[in-house]
Protein backbone atom coordinates (compact mmCIF):
# COMPACT_ATOMS: atom_id res chain seq x y z
CA UNK A 1 0.00 0.00 0.00
CA UNK A 2 1.07 3.42 -0.55
CA UNK A 3 1.89 5.77 2.28
CA UNK A 4 0.25 9.11 2.38
CA UNK A 5 2.61 12.00 3.36
CA UNK A 6 1.16 15.14 1.70
CA UNK A 7 -1.54 16.67 0.48
CA UNK A 8 -0.51 17.17 -2.75
CA UNK A 9 -2.12 15.84 -5.64
CA UNK A 10 -0.36 12.90 -6.90
CA UNK A 11 -1.16 10.19 -9.34
CA UNK A 12 0.01 6.64 -8.41
CA UNK A 13 -0.90 3.59 -10.33
CA UNK A 14 -2.58 0.78 -8.08
CA UNK A 15 -5.67 -1.09 -8.01
CA UNK A 16 -8.41 -0.40 -5.37
CA UNK A 17 -8.35 -2.06 -2.07
CA UNK A 18 -10.96 -5.44 -2.50
CA UNK A 19 -14.07 -5.12 -1.34
CA UNK A 20 -14.31 -6.51 1.81
CA UNK A 21 -17.30 -8.51 3.47
CA UNK A 22 -20.18 -9.31 2.04
CA UNK A 23 -23.23 -7.65 0.11
CA UNK A 24 -25.88 -6.52 2.31
CA UNK A 25 -27.97 -8.33 0.27
CA UNK A 26 -26.51 -11.50 0.11
CA UNK A 27 -28.44 -12.80 3.47
CA UNK A 28 -31.62 -11.98 2.13
CA UNK A 29 -31.65 -13.10 -1.49
CA UNK A 30 -30.08 -16.70 0.04
CA UNK A 31 -33.65 -16.86 1.82
CA UNK A 32 -35.30 -15.78 -1.87
CA UNK A 33 -33.10 -18.47 -3.35
CA UNK A 34 -35.15 -21.35 -0.81
CA UNK A 35 -38.09 -20.33 -2.59
CA UNK A 36 -37.53 -20.23 -6.27
CA UNK A 37 -40.18 -18.72 -8.27
CA UNK A 38 -41.73 -16.31 -5.77
CA UNK A 39 -41.62 -12.92 -5.84
CA UNK A 40 -40.33 -11.34 -2.63
CA UNK A 41 -40.29 -7.41 -1.88
CA UNK A 42 -36.83 -7.27 -0.08
CA UNK A 43 -36.36 -3.53 0.24
CA UNK A 44 -38.99 -1.04 1.52
CA UNK A 45 -37.88 2.77 0.85
CA UNK A 46 -40.41 5.32 2.58
CA UNK A 47 -42.69 7.18 0.16
CA UNK A 48 -41.17 10.34 1.05
CA UNK A 49 -37.82 8.74 0.65
CA UNK A 50 -35.12 10.02 -2.55
CA UNK A 51 -37.25 10.13 -5.47
CA UNK A 52 -35.85 6.82 -7.42
CA UNK A 53 -34.12 5.12 -4.42
CA UNK A 54 -35.98 1.68 -5.55
CA UNK A 55 -34.97 2.20 -9.33
CA UNK A 56 -31.36 2.82 -8.83
CA UNK A 57 -31.47 -0.36 -6.13
CA UNK A 58 -32.76 -2.93 -8.39
CA UNK A 59 -30.89 -1.32 -11.05
CA UNK A 60 -27.25 -2.07 -8.73
CA UNK A 61 -28.80 -5.60 -7.64
CA UNK A 62 -29.53 -6.07 -12.00
CA UNK A 63 -25.87 -5.29 -12.94
CA UNK A 64 -24.29 -7.66 -9.76
CA UNK A 65 -26.06 -10.16 -11.10
CA UNK A 66 -26.34 -9.65 -14.81
CA UNK A 67 -24.47 -12.86 -15.37
CA UNK A 68 -26.87 -15.43 -13.56
CA UNK A 69 -30.25 -14.79 -15.88
CA UNK A 70 -31.80 -17.00 -13.15
CA UNK A 71 -32.15 -13.94 -10.73
CA UNK A 72 -34.80 -11.39 -11.98
CA UNK A 73 -35.15 -7.58 -9.59
CA UNK A 74 -38.26 -5.30 -9.83
CA UNK A 75 -39.01 -1.58 -8.50
CA UNK A 76 -42.49 -0.56 -7.77
CA UNK A 77 -43.86 1.57 -5.75
CA UNK A 78 -46.60 0.12 -3.21
CA UNK A 79 -49.04 1.89 -0.61
CA UNK A 80 -46.52 0.89 2.19
CA UNK A 81 -43.98 2.48 0.21
CA UNK A 82 -40.77 1.89 -2.92
CA UNK A 83 -39.97 -1.48 -2.84
CA UNK A 84 -37.12 -3.23 -4.21
CA UNK A 85 -38.59 -7.13 -5.61
CA UNK A 86 -36.37 -10.20 -6.35
CA UNK A 87 -37.06 -13.68 -7.79
CA UNK A 88 -35.53 -16.77 -8.35
CA UNK A 89 -35.62 -18.89 -10.87
CA UNK A 90 -34.58 -22.53 -11.36
CA UNK A 91 -33.43 -23.79 -14.99
CA UNK A 92 -36.86 -25.79 -15.38
CA UNK A 93 -38.68 -23.09 -13.96
CA UNK A 94 -37.26 -20.69 -17.02
CA UNK A 95 -37.68 -23.05 -19.65
CA UNK A 96 -41.88 -23.22 -18.58
CA UNK A 97 -41.40 -19.69 -19.90
CA UNK A 98 -39.61 -20.15 -22.44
Amino acid sequence: MTQRISSELEVVWEAPPAQSGPSAYDEVLARVKRSPGRWARIRLIPLDGPPSAHYNEASRLRRRYKDTPEWEFRAAQTEEGKGVFARYRTAEQMKAVK
